[in-house]
């Protein structure tokens, strides 16, 4: 995703999903390397649904500003 064009009036959009998915990324990692401690599993668990979340919200975002540009040339 990094290394593609995007057109100018999507780059906020794009910055925010790679900004989210590299959060995902992160927690995944977190839970991946888990030590066995419950609060830090807990923890880890709620990162990833924030950033789950945000990913999902982003993706919403990104795909309606794609609409509303498609309608409007």
């Amino acid at each position: 995703l990094t290394q593609m064009q995007v057109p100018s009036a999507l780059a906020n959009e794009h910055l925010a999903l790679l900004q989210n998915v590299s959060m995902l990324a992160q927690a995944t990692n977190l839970m991946g390397t888990w030590s066995g401690d419950p609060i830090t599993a807990l923890a880890d668990m709620d990162a990833f649904i924030k950033a789950d979340r945000a990913t999902q919200v982003a993706i919403t975002n990104l795909f309606s500003k794609i609409n509303k540009l498609a309608k409007t040339s």
